[in-house]
């Protein structure tokens, strides 16, 4: 059974699955040369294939991460193009407290008669479909669509190594597919959803963009600066930050929990407004500080309400390995495993997962393999980058379990770690 998982949001990658096992993985940005490349990755399809002397004939399926997404071109643009990202991010004093134009056209977004942002209308299915069918091949039946925050769930909680014991899974972005956090709970091949925070309202991954942005950085890439530059922040500064942040956004407790913008209008001028005269670094601190918080706080009221003391997490905000380290710290917390460079590049594993799991559903036999070996985590297995930047999966001799990529974050009752992937060596 081999299964190809597909992620075409930022940082486009392919995963192939084959009986179980990730044996490789490749993000577009390695062969384009272009940081966070979006779009349908063509190149590390073919790139990975060749890897692994498999011809496309071979896929049993295709799976695609996302139900709804944007255009290719929207997602570069908004990216790259510096004078569109100013006019999408209303960055400037120049546009109205309340910007009647912009709720305008999310009302007609929303009934289906105008685009959300100028280009960013979403790719039809058929359209994604025909990118697959048309490169590798394949019939339409053997390509389908899979949930966004399922997909981060799954390669949190299937890529772990908790061997199919229980667990609390979380994951949370920016949006995707209209949420930004979900809470789950999951066991041998079963996960179930108990919450879903829609990303309307607001979310931390946005939060924490327009903080990036409004700090004369690139949104969507540069978080990891604001993370490191929050330490250096004096503490008379950072809390100044948060009190002038949390006129503009908290995190609501309910069921869900929700992330909410408390302004209405532009956003980047509310946060601009707010902070007006504040240090840069005390906005760092603050920012994170907020975020930090909400993340613990949030964990806390997943586990009170669906118990665990094992945890998986996914999604870009888990990114924030500073976050990460301070969930760590909570004394309910038995082990944490955070998926290798959790953002949407992660989406291709879980794609992958996914993919195979529904299949196992309807092959007579396999769901029973998958239980009996949890092939997923298959002991002496191991993680190399070879000189494409492939993920290739090789078996070491002797090994007492899995090893991950260097980005992974564990821990145990008798040893905790927590690394991330804070730059990449691609321009």
């Amino acid at each position: 059974m081999i299964v190809l998982g597909i992620s075409e949001t930022h940082c486009a990658t392919a995963a192939i699955l084959k009986d179980g096992e990730i044996v490789g993985c490749a993000s577009e940005e390695r062969f384009s040369r272009l940081k966070n490349d979006a779009g349908y990755p063509r190149r590390a399809i073919d790139a990975l294939l060749r890897e692994l002397g498999l011809t496309p004939g071979v896929i049993d399926r295709v799976v695609l991460a996302g139900t709804r997404i944007p255009s290719y071109e929207w997602m570069n643009r908004v990216m790259r193009d510096e004078a569109y990202m100013s006019r999408y991010y209303a960055v400037g004093l120049g546009t109205p407290r309340r910007a009647l134009t912009g709720r305008a056209r999310k009302f007609g977004a929303k009934l289906g008669l105008l685009d959300p942002a100028p280009g960013k209308a979403p790719l039809t299915d058929g359209e994604r479909r025909g990118h697959v069918t048309s490169h590798l091949r394949l019939a339409d039946e053997r390509v389908s669509f899979v949930d966004h925050h399922t997909c981060h769930a799954a390669a949190a909680y299937f890529g772990s190594p908790f061997a199919g014991r229980p667990a609390l899974v979380l994951t949370n972005d920016n949006s995707g597919d209209g949420l930004c956090g979900t809470v789950s709970s999951a066991s041998g091949v079963g996960l179930t959803r108990h919450e879903a925070t829609p990303s309307g309202p607001g979310s931390l991954g946005s939060f924490y963009t327009l903080v990036t942005l409004l700090l004369g950085m690139k949104p969507g890439e540069h978080e990891y600066k604001v993370m490191g530059l929050a330490p250096y922040a004096p503490a008379r500064e950072t809390e100044r930050a948060v009190a002038a942040l949390g006129t503009t956004f908290a995190m609501t407790e309910g069921a869900p929990c929700r992330f909410e913008w408390r302004r209405r209008g532009p956003l980047y001028r509310a946060m601009l407004e707010a902070t007006l005269g504040l240090r840069f670094d005390g906005i760092a601190g603050g920012a994170q500080q907020i975020l930090e918080e909400a993340l613990v706080r949030w964990a806390r009221l997943a586990r009170q309400r669906y118990g665990g003391e094992r945890l998986a997490l996914g999604g870009g905000v888990f990114m924030n390995v500073k976050a990460n380290m301070l969930i760590a710290e909570e004394s309910w917390l038995g082990d944490l495993f955070v998926f290798p460079s959790c953002g949407d590049e992660s989406n291709a594993i879980g794609a992958a997962y996914l993919g195979y799991l529904d299949a196992g559903a309807s092959t007579a036999g396999l769901l029973a393999k998958i239980v009996g070996e949890m092939l997923w985590i298959r002991p002496g297995v191991a993680m190399d980058v070879d000189d494409h930047g492939l993920g290739v999966l090789t078996r070491r001799r002797g090994g007492a379990g899995p090893r991950s990529t260097p980005a992974a974050s564990t821990r145990s009752s008798r040893s905790r770690t927590s690394t991330s992937r804070s730059s990449d060596p691609c321009p």
